[in-house]
């Protein structure tokens, strides 16, 4: 629409002519037609007869009145000089005229925190940006934790990589060994086998 109205395609009997965006989308869909689609509209949001985009009802806004300067006159502000406060009354609570018994107020009862004791996790490296090997191996170590003995084994004979890192978690297990030497030494082996493709990053 308006790349029409840039070109001066619009004619004048369309009456596509508001100056409100909303009044001038509906005059411009009552000239086209509600089943008319623009070419460019993507198809996510595009409508059709069995999907028909409604129109929405035109809002007039206020009417633009313009104002000479040199005629204007300030207004008056409100003459509140008349205003008569309404009387109040005073009314009873429900508790004096009832005669009920004031409800006492209870304190909250202080309900120790417990805090839940997650899986442990490993001290991040920042020398070779360890994090993503820390959060893979943190589950996997939670996991192995559940049955050190059947875990084993399946770690084992999936890979020479898991098979290093169960070795690793077994030692730590007899605490012969940190978590983080446990992924030092799985990156050390998996560096190694492809040193080409992954290197530890240097400092300089």
């Amino acid at each position: 629409m308006v790349s029409m109205q840039y070109e001066e395609s619009i004619p004048e009997s369309a009456k596509v002519n508001s100056h409100c965006h909303n009044i001038l989308i509906s005059q411009f869909h009552q000239w086209k037609g509600l089943n008319y689609v623009p070419t460019h509209v993507h198809p996510a949001i595009s409508w059709s007869p069995s999907d028909p985009f409604p129109l929405s009802p035109g809002v007039n806004d206020s009417k633009w009145i313009l104002v000479d300067k040199k005629n204007t006159k300030p207004q008056k502000a409100n003459d509140v000089s008349t205003f008569v406060p309404a009387r109040t009354t005073k009314h009873k609570s429900i508790e004096a005229e009832c005669d009920l018994p004031k409800a006492k107020k209870l304190k909250p009862a202080v309900q120790p925190l417990i805090l839940s004791q997650g899986p442990p996790g490993l001290i991040w490296d920042g020398k070779n940006f360890s994090c993503a090997y820390d959060s893979l191996f943190t589950v996997l170590h939670n996991i192995w934790s559940s049955n050190p003995n059947a875990w084993s084994t399946f770690f084992q004979g999936a890979n020479q990589y898991l098979s290093a890192l169960s070795n690793g978690f077994n030692m730590h297990l007899h605490e012969r060994m940190s978590l983080e030497g446990a992924r030092d030494d799985v990156l050390n082996y998996y560096i190694r086998e492809t040193l080409i493709c992954f290197q530890w990053v240097q400092h300089t």
